[in-house]
């Protein structure tokens, strides 16, 4: 699927027009085009490499999924590879409150998005649908004074709006993360609780991936003479690696906090099974008395003090309840029981 605008001195002149025209327009100074491709065959993308002049080795990183997140420059145009981000959560299993909020399986979803950006074209290639690129279109058609920037303008827009998607996501991390932290203080079931901590730490683990590469190529972004990024645009730009540097910091936060809350995990269990050995070891106690005390007579009355007694059945019976009672009140004291 094949998606083009064309933008001319910062308006919109056409949409999902004959991708045959685009050359006419980049003939022109005053044109701006954007192609958005879907599923693309390593056919159409060698189409476009000669249409647009894209290097060979870029096209074949946008033909291939998982690359790492980067911005790699070359001698016409900027590729970029980076990944939009969404916690799911599946609808049937979406519940208000704390107890059922813990039982969520959630999961990070990531959407690889490769870009060409070049002084006068912006190709987005996504390798599936699943992110949404509606919103990007909608801050290009809300921020036509600033559409006279061209390229660099589209290009921060887009940017920007995929972090915005970090921050989002981290945000409902942190959220996720309070909420297990609160059960285990409450000293809640541990079943679901070490589920959540381990699908949280798996999601910091992968928004980290996404993210920290970023942070070092916002400099070669930045400092490229292909899209001439004006002064005025450079702030914009600067806004942007800001964003991915806090969002780099509350990631490298919320990996301490759930390495704390997985140890507070293990110390509330370790203390669990201390105190249910202290309960069986003090109920093993007061059993082993009244064991003591068969082992020695085997409970075979005629041995028994005053043999003759016929209360000795009793009187053993008695010396146990006794024994097992002080054993008990003791061990309560203690806290064992």
């Amino acid at each position: 699927m094949i998606r083009t605008r064309v933008y001319r001195d910062g308006k919109l002149f056409a949409e999902d027009g004959d991708p045959g025209l685009i050359s006419d327009y980049l003939a022109k100074p005053d044109f701006v085009v954007w192609l958005d491709l879907v599923h693309a065959s390593p056919e159409e993308l060698g189409l476009f490499q000669e249409e647009f002049g894209l290097h060979p080795l870029a096209v074949e990183d946008a033909a291939h999924s998982h690359q790492r997140p980067k911005v790699d420059r070359y001698r016409h145009h900027l590729f970029a590879t980076v990944y939009a981000a969404r916690l799911t959560t599946p609808p049937d299993q979406q519940a208000p409150g704390l107890h059922d909020s813990l039982r969520h399986q959630f999961e990070l979803e990531t959407a690889e998005v490769d870009v060409f950006a070049g002084n006068q074209y912006l190709i987005t290639v996504r390798k599936d649908p699943v992110w949404n690129i509606e919103p990007v279109l909608k801050r290009w058609d809300e921020g036509e004074s600033l559409l006279d920037y061209g390229v660099s303008f589209m290009l921060h827009a887009l940017l920007d709006e995929i972090v915005d998607q970090y921050a989002l996501v981290t945000g409902q991390i942190e959220e996720r993360l309070d909420e297990v932290e609160e059960a285990l203080l409450r000293q809640e079931p541990t079943g679901d609780l070490q589920r959540d901590l381990l699908e949280l730490r798996r999601a910091v683990v992968g928004l980290r991936r996404v993210v920290l590469p970023l942070r070092e190529s916002f400099h070669t972004l930045m400092e490229s003479p292909i899209l001439s990024i004006s002064e005025e645009m450079k702030p914009y730009y600067g806004d942007i690696k800001d964003h991915v540097l806090r969002v780099g910091g509350d990631l490298e936060a919320l990996q301490e906090l759930l390495l704390n809350a997985i140890q507070l995990n293990m110390s509330i269990s370790s203390n669990r099974l201390n105190i249910i050995m202290k309960q069986l070891t003090g109920w093993a106690a007061i059993i082993g008395v009244n064991t003591v005390i068969v082992g020695i007579y085997g409970m075979n009355f005629r041995l028994w003090p005053d043999g003759r007694n016929p209360l000795g059945f009793w009187i053993a019976i008695g010396v146990m309840l006794i024994t097992s009672a002080t054993f008990y009140v003791y061990f309560k004291k203690k806290d064992w029981l």
